[in-house]
């Protein structure tokens, strides 16, 4: 039952990962519409398509992570690893939009003010989904290490899971 908390947390992770992926082209978009009727500052919108490029590479690459196996919450690394490509995933969206404040415009757009407040809503879930898995995770290990937990857990070959560790 406690490895299914665990489970189930963590795919309240992947799933407001999955949101925020969802958002970023939708945000690419809009973006892109803006800076290409702009068109005053061209070394600025070279950067933009490339951070817009950064960020879509990095959304496929976590796709990848996410629909290839089942995750290993064992693995020390793999968590790294995740927790790694999210922290690049958010600061690119940060410098995107970090870029699209040069765009008055685009800022006071309804469509760009709507999914601004929907990635923060989005990073706040994420936040929450986070702590609520480290805690699952620490209830979970707490518990295959006492007796007589333990015995069962040595039998059923449970393993310690991986918490969740980002900067």
């Amino acid at each position: 039952a406690k490895e299914e908390d665990v489970l189930s947390a963590w795919a309240q992770v992947e799933s407001n990962y999955q949101r925020r992926l969802d958002l970023i082209p939708n945000l690419v978009k809009t973006v892109k519409s803006f800076t290409e009727h702009e068109g005053e500052t061209l070394t600025d919108i070279a950067r933009l398509r490339s951070q817009m490029e950064t960020v879509q590479n990095e959304s496929l690459k976590l796709k990848e992570m996410s629909s290839s196996a089942a995750p290993r919450l064992e693995d020390d690394a793999y968590m790294a690893s995740m927790a790694e490509a999210q922290q690049e995933l958010g600061e690119n969206i940060k410098g995107l939009m970090l870029v699209a404040e040069s765009y008055p415009n685009l800022r006071s757009s309804d469509q760009y003010l709507e999914l601004q407040a929907q990635l923060e809503g989005t990073e706040n879930r994420i936040n929450v989904a986070r702590m609520a898995f480290n805690e699952k995770v620490g209830e979970y290990n707490a518990s295959i290490r006492k007796l007589p937990e333990s015995l069962i857990a040595s039998i059923g070959d449970f393993q310690r899971k991986a918490y969740f560790k980002a900067d």
